[in-house]
């Protein structure tokens, strides 16, 4: 457990701010209370924070697609993969690191790419013996071109770490009629 918080909690640090819809410890009740009254944050909401605060090295925004997706490869699927869609600097606030290829870069972001960046599960069901980079996948039945790899993170709590992909946040239009998503 401590190993587990000094990796991936401990990490976000004293000059880290985020700005959440919903308390990250909320009771169902509460939750559900907070549904009701916090508006979802929008990517404009994230553009405006993006340019008022000042002093900070990094700000990122990202949101989590549900339901969670399936992700599928000629005759291959992977079920209820984690879904996100990031800004480019989440590179330097989370936890993914690059093992080959690239991250989203901000040309990405600005042309709304087509683009992903996958986990380590993907690659080893999709691309058991061959390049990953420039293959398409389908992503909740959208096509997104594979431009990088994550390095390994393993498991927590049980839980595969490496099962997700993730796409430019500016994307998320294009996939919102048949997903949800909130920053």
């Amino acid at each position: 457990m401590n190993l587990y918080i000094a990796d991936h909690i401990a990490n976000l640090g004293t000059n880290v701010f985020v700005l959440d819809q919903f308390h990250w410890t909320s009771s169902n009740e509460d939750w559900l209370k907070e549904r009701r009254r916090n508006r979802p944050i929008r990517v404009e909401d994230y553009d405006f924070v993006k340019d008022s605060l000042r002093g900070y090295k990094n700000i990122g925004a990202e949101a989590w697609l549900w339901p969670r997706p399936n992700a599928r490869y000629r005759s291959h699927i992977i079920d209820e993969i984690s879904f996100q869609a990031v800004t480019p600097s989440m590179i330097d606030i989370g936890q993914q690191q690059v093992e080959f290829g690239r991250y989203i870069s901000e040309t990405d972001y600005l042309h709304s790419s087509a683009v992903c960046f996958i986990g380590q599960d993907l690659v080893k069901e999709f691309f058991p013996n061959t390049d990953p980079l420039d293959k398409e996948v389908l992503l909740n039945g959208l096509p997104f071109r594979v431009i990088g790899v994550a390095k390994a993170l393993g498991n927590t709590f049980g839980q595969s770490q490496d099962k997700f992909a993730l796409i430019p946040l500016s994307t998320i239009r294009c996939t919102s009629s048949k997903t949800r998503s909130a920053l």
